[in-house]
């Protein structure tokens, strides 16, 4: 039989309310408050059961007046997502549903002004689950009711293959370590909820913002011991959202044995000293904005700083750990130098030289193979991605070429930018500052760039590169041969037939894009993991947007445009007549917040060479192998290089049906 995994003993109320007085009469909140209370004092995390957090949240009021005028600004905002229309009718070969982001919202603004809420969080969470249904992580909104608790179920899976070719089954990761030594000592999961295992877990990361189902499905798994702390994978227990709450507080789990077993929800506050007597108090304190820069300020991503266990010892690091190069000893990987990518969001300077030095010294080491570890992979800052595609490739040009979605405010916020000559290299609506995908042709006025053109039905600005290398390129944020930047090495180090790429599906933004630029020279993918089918699975199945833009940012572009066409207003040179200032202001978000709140869009999207009207999020492109995990890879990160490179450059093999050429994409 399998052997049951531990879970956290549920917390006695009793010992913190009153015994005169009964639990049930007590404010949910306030019962959070004394519970999280005692966890402080007794100095252990503070959980509490997952209804009575849903409970509190549900106490929270709602105010249309507040709503409407929140509903019509997100609204102006969605204006800008750029996927908005390929969404509604996405084009052929997507794997998602279509949604109506902007009819979404009209529905959820209509019950608003009718006063159909009853309380901020479930407004709150029918936009989340309107907004998640995009699947695109640049697409995403920190609303206040959403961000006070996080969810998890104390139940860390794994989905095992015996070999990394025949299918795998679902374990706790428990039983799968007992599994290794006494095999049939265990049983695999067969039903949660009662339903199939593989089909719950399946739609259960289906709430993933993941353009890939495959991507989605490793997300419930736990991460292995190389992930760094900003890698989006819980080690700990499943991940869990708002979603849940519809399947009740607890999850019936059935083992191939018979055995049953019942795990309970929990919640656990993300403020440690959690202290409302009410919603009301909750609601107050969370949504409404006491200035308008706290409103707009945004947390910041820092880097990760601890060692990574398991990996071997090397010299080619940074401090954080999110960058290294590796030459691993075991068996396979005599020839293979590993380069270990977690995140993009770390030191450009860092990044390009950790991984010319790793190069050279591999060439120098005799080394054959370059593995490119990117497992987990969320994306980050795109001049690393250029940068590292440069060096890898120093004679070639990284083709990228984006648009943007064009509609008034936009149209007017080109207008304005262009005139505007304190808009900078990182500036889209500036057309003075940005080249076309040839790095070489400029833009002859605001609407050469602005357009408009018609893409599939959606229309768009003109095609621009993601940035003008050459004046992006600086010494904080190097591009290998552009700007005051050198080229270094002056020829590539290793053939593209000689370099692979490692992932599990989850490379997302700049690990997209980086991936692309790549494979455009005939680097070759393995994607790890995914549903248990013979079939192939993307690469980068997280969003392939050419820009992550937040809703800050948006505001300040605003801002700025508005403070150059006041400037102008008057004189024998205005930007904008006054018609068209006032159609600026009507379609244009309204900078003074009604709620606090946090978001991103995506502004651009990203197109191959060969196609400039599809965007590359709604194309679906599989590795050219497939393994799924066994136990060791989960355990050792080392093993996972090992049977990638037994792969790609031996004769391990792949799944069957996931090679290119082998089965069908829609298996």
């Amino acid at each position: 039989m399998h052997l049951k995994t531990t879970l956290l003993a549920p917390v006695a109320l009793g010992a913190v309310v009153a015994a005169s007085r009964n639990v049930r009469d007590i404010d949910p909140c306030a019962q959070i408050t004394h519970l999280v209370a005692d966890a402080n004092e007794k100095k252990v995390d503070a959980t509490v059961p997952h209804d009575l957090a849903y409970q509190c949240l549900k106490s929270m009021p709602f105010e249309s007046d507040l709503a409407t005028t929140f509903l019509t600004n997100v609204r102006k905002i969605l204006e800008f997502q750029s996927t908005v229309d390929f969404l509604k009718s996405p084009p052929s070969g997507y794997k998602m549903p279509s949604v109506d982001l902007l009819g979404g919202i009209d529905t959820i603004l209509d019950k608003a002004k009718g006063d159909g809420y009853s309380s901020q969080f479930e407004m709150d969470f029918e936009i989340s689950k309107l907004i998640k249904s995009a699947h695109d992580s640049h697409l995403v909104f920190q609303l206040c009711s959403q961000t006070i608790f996080n969810y998890v179920i104390d139940l860390p899976l794994v989905s095992v293959s015996s070999d990394g070719l025949s299918l795998p089954e679902i374990y706790t990761l428990n039983d799968a370590n007992v599994k290794e030594q006494n095999p049939k000592d265990v049983s695999p999961l067969v039903s949660i909820n009662g339903t199939d295992a593989a089909k719950f877990l399946e739609t259960y990361a289906f709430s993933q913002a993941l353009q890939d189902q495959d991507a989605q499905y490793n997300r419930i798994f736990p991460a292995s011991a190389r992930s760094v702390t900003n890698t989006p994978i819980s080690v700990n227990g499943l991940w869990t959202s708002s979603t849940e709450w519809s399947e009740g507080p607890e999850l019936t789990i059935e083992y191939g044995n018979g055995t049953k077993q019942t795990i309970e929800k929990k919640a656990s506050p993300t403020e440690r000293f959690f202290s409302y007597d009410n919603g009301t108090e909750l609601y107050t304190v969370n949504c409404i904005p006491r200035t308008l820069n706290s409103a707009l300020s945004t947390s910041s991503t820092e880097e990760a700083s601890s060692e990574v266990p398991g990996l071997p010892d090397t010299t080619w690091k940074n401090s954080a750990n999110s960058v290294a190069g590796y030459f691993s000893k075991l068996t396979g990987l005599e020839d293979t130098g590993i380069l270990f990518l977690p995140t993009f969001s770390s030191s450009p300077n860092d990044v390009s030289r950790v991984t010319v030095e790793f190069l050279k010294n591999a060439t120098e080491a005799g080394k054959k193979n370059i593995l490119i570890d990117l497992t987990g992979n969320p994306g980050g800052s795109i001049s690393i991605g250029l940068d590292l595609f440069k060096i890898f490739f120093p004679e070639e040009t990284p083709y990228t070429a984006t648009r943007y979605r064009a509609h008034d405010a936009a149209k007017y916020l080109t207008k304005a930018e262009s005139s505007d000559p304190s808009a900078g290299a990182s500036n889209p609506f500036g057309y003075k500052m940005n080249v076309q995908p040839d790095q070489k042709t400029d833009f002859k006025s605001w609407d050469d760039l602005y357009g408009p053109h018609d893409t599939l039905g959606s229309s768009s600005s003109s095609l621009l590169a993601n940035f003008n290398y050459t004046a992006l390129s600086s010494t904080i944020f190097p591009i290998n041969g552009y700007g005051p930047i050198a080229v270094d090495p002056k020829n590539a180090l290793f053939p593209a037939k000689n370099i692979a790429i490692l992932t599990n599906g989850e490379c997302a933004s700049t690990c997209a894009l980086f991936l692309k630029l790549m494979k455009r020279q005939g680097v070759r993918t393995i994607a790890f993991g995914g549903r248990p089918t013979e079939s192939p699975m993307q690469g980068a199945g997280g969003v392939k947007g050419g820009q992550s833009l937040q809703i800050n940012y948006l505001n300040g572009y605003i801002q700025q445009a508005n403070q150059a066409i006041q400037k102008a207003a008057g004189t024998s040179s205005p930007i904008l007549s006054t018609s068209e200032w006032k159609r600026f202001n009507e379609t244009s978000p309204n900078l003074t917040p009604s709620y606090s709140w946090s978001g991103n869009i995506n502004l651009r999207n990203e197109y191959d060479p060969e196609d400039g009207e599809t965007p590359l999020q709604f194309v679906y492109e599989a590795a050219e192998c497939r393994r799924f995990y066994t136990l060791q890879n989960y355990l050792q990160q080392e093993t996972t290089w090992q049977d990638a490179v037994g792969s790609m450059f031996g004769d391990a093999g792949c799944v069957k049906g996931s090679t290119s050429g082998e089965g069908s994409l829609d298996a």
